[in-house]
């Protein structure tokens, strides 16, 4: 570990660049916000609309709409350095909900994962993700798991 030339963290990484190397910490540089996750084939459509709409909103977004266990895909989506990780389910399709889990979140903390209306998600990710989002999200929408 190094320290961040941002933030002057020391838990930094050193990423080699075409133009050179460069040293930064997860949180002043992460790879990717959030990865969508599908966890069937008939929800892979769908979850690639839905990484589309968080596209549109500035929010750096990978899908993985491949037929393996969803362990893998979290595993996947740490080693990108995701915040959130996004679950649509065939459940979650036919409810029109979506479940947020963060990832940096700690295990006692009670939004560690949450179900929200798919427009509600969007807008979520949007306050939490993009710097100056002028999106305010109401508490009642956020129902706790």
């Amino acid at each position: 570990m190094a320290t961040c030339s941002t933030c002057k963290s020391n838990k930094a990484e050193v990423h080699n660049a075409s133009f050179g190397s460069i040293i930064v910490c997860r949180m002043c540089d992460p790879i990717v916000d959030a990865v969508v996750i599908s966890l069937s084939d008939t929800c892979a459509s769908a979850a690639l609309v839905f990484a589309r709409a968080l596209r549109r909103r500035g929010i750096r977004t990978e899908c993985d709409v491949r037929p393996v266990k969803p362990k893998k895909k979290f595993e996947l989506a740490s080693k990108r350095g995701a915040y959130y990780v996004i679950v649509l389910g065939e459940d979650e399709l036919t409810r029109h909900v979506v479940q947020v889990k963060d990832l940096d979140a700690d295990n006692k903390d009670p939004n560690k994962q949450i179900e929200l209306p798919t427009e509600a998600a969007i807008c979520y990710l949007d306050y939490m993700l993009v710097p100056n989002s002028k999106v305010i999200i109401p508490q009642r929408i956020i129902q706790v798991k």
